[in-house]
């Protein structure tokens, strides 16, 4: 429907980013590149743009250029939450953890209510091995949604690296009641 709307109606900047957003929920990340490129060749000034096409190539992997994008849409919305929460994503996948917790700090500061956020903030702590602080962070998301699997399965992993096995068996047995494999291999090979 929107490729017909388009055939008439070829600078309507709201169609081609709809149809951008059909394509990225088929998971089909070249088309919706090209909806959302297009998108802000019509209005450079549209944030949502800036911030697809930065999602498409977080999910295409393509990090450098993700945190390029993400930066665009927060330049153009300094209060864009979405777009501060993706690039701390883009930023740990690129193994930037200092950079990544400052982006989630941001993104938590607009929205305190965000628990991926903070599950996400408490893999980069993990990784800065600030293990404390990650704890925090999960236990603030599973407070948020508390049938967060890898909240569970990850606080385990910092509780472990603390040297608390007790603890991280216990959220081992949670994650793996929720359907975490990880959590269930974890218990096999750690919690003897």
């Amino acid at each position: 429907m929107y490729s017909q709307y388009i055939a008439d109606h070829g600078s309507d900047v709201s169609a081609y980013f709809n149809r951008g957003l059909a394509y990225y929920d088929l998971d089909d990340y070249e088309m919706a590149l090209i909806d959302f490129n297009k998108v802000v060749k019509l209005d450079a000034s549209y944030h949502k743009g800036y911030y697809q096409i930065a999602s498409c190539q977080l999910a295409k992997e393509l990090y450098k250029e993700a945190i390029f994008n993400y930066t665009m849409a927060i330049g153009l919305k300094t209060d864009y939450q979405l777009a501060y929460s993706g690039r701390g994503l883009a930023k740990y996948y690129n193994q930037d953890y200092a950079g990544s917790v400052s982006d989630f700090d941001k993104a938590l500061e607009l929205d305190p209510t965000d628990w991926e956020s903070y599950g996400s903030r408490g893999l980069s702590y993990h990784n800065l091995k600030l293990y404390n602080k990650a704890i925090e962070d999960y236990n603030k998301c599973i407070g948020l949604n508390p049938n967060y699997k890898n909240a569970y399965t990850n606080r385990g992993l910092s509780n472990y690296d603390l040297g608390n096995k007790s603890k991280a068996c216990e959220d081992w047995k949670k994650a793996a009641s929720l359907g975490s494999k990880i959590a269930a291999s974890n218990i096999v090979d750690f919690c003897k």
